[in-house]
């Protein structure tokens, strides 16, 4: 894989990652391609926007053991600003923390076949014109997890994927059954 760095903007291709890539405070990191994590990407917002996107119109894997860890801040922000673009979070593969992965506003589409946990005091957002849940979304510790679309609602029933919830867990419509796991 590469790494092209261009004064605050990293641009990541068909990468694995075996350690530990924080990506600083005011820093975009920008992946396309599938990047096998075995280790940790680190998201270190404090106050100023951190980014990892997906590139323009471009279908980006998150696949391997590791994790994406989202520092306790709403700055973090995961796949923004690119119309058109998917990211996959593959089984296996966890994204954990605070701030936002998607985009209100942009054709931006989340398909969750791992884990995505909501664990920190500040909340995880997750926006967007496709959010599709195969995986586990929880809310641990106390955090929440805030999903403003889901294609997993049939009518009123929720389907697929796994909900577990230890803090708040705001769902979009009016779930009166649960057909997932």
């Amino acid at each position: 894989g590469t790494i092209l760095h261009s004064s605050n903007t990293v641009f990541l291709t068909d990468l694995t990652n075996q350690g530990a890539y924080t990506i600083a405070s005011g820093v975009e990191t920008v992946i396309n391609g599938g990047i096998v994590n075995n280790g940790t990407i680190k998201m270190d917002a404090f106050g100023g926007a951190t980014y990892l996107n997906v590139g323009a119109s471009d279908n980006a894997l998150l696949t391997g053991t590791g994790k994406v860890i989202m520092s306790n801040d709403a700055s973090n922000v995961i796949m923004t600003g690119n119309n058109w673009a998917s990211l996959t979070n593959d089984s296996g593969h966890t994204i954990e923390g605070s701030g936002s992965i998607g985009s209100g506003g942009h054709a931006t589409s989340l398909t969750n076949l791992g884990t995505i946990r909501a664990n920190q005091s500040n909340p995880l957002n997750l926006y967007g014109n496709a959010v599709v849940n195969a995986g586990t979304f929880e809310a641990a510790n106390g955090g929440t997890l805030n999903v403003t679309t889901l294609t997993n609602l049939s009518g009123e029933t929720l389907t697929g994927g796994s909900y577990l919830i230890a803090g708040t867990m705001k769902l979009p419509g009016n779930i009166k059954s649960n057909a997932a796991a």
